[in-house]
């Protein structure tokens, strides 16, 4: 989603899902948190779907003191009724985050 956007690849393909990456590392946000200073990504968009895991990522970007939250984007207004009370991909709200060094 992002690369049209800004032509940015994650520096390592394991850094395109955070949220993978620290189920991979049993929800230990501390290898998590090396990661993304060792990698330092330009840009960071997480969600605020109830995915396991999902929540605890915005907490552990911030916890690096790398990025700045530079926008938030809100979920679309979808009528439960219609989805089964699910929130369904593509209508979540995001956080993104930049780099605080990023030039």
């Amino acid at each position: 989603v992002l690369y049209p956007l800004t032509e940015l690849l994650p520096p390592n393909y394991k850094l395109s899902d955070l949220r993978m990456l620290y189920l991979q590392f049993n929800r230990d946000e501390n290898k998590l948190i090396e990661v993304l200073r060792k990698h330092r990504p330009t840009i960071i968009v997480t969600s605020k779907n109830q995915w396991r895991g999902e929540a605890d990522i915005p907490n552990i970007v911030e916890k690096t003191n790398l990025y700045n939250k530079v926008g938030v984007v809100s979920a679309m207004a979808v009528d439960s009724s219609k989805t089964g009370g699910e929130d369904p991909i593509g209508f979540t709200s995001a956080i993104i985050y930049r780099l605080k060094d990023f030039e």
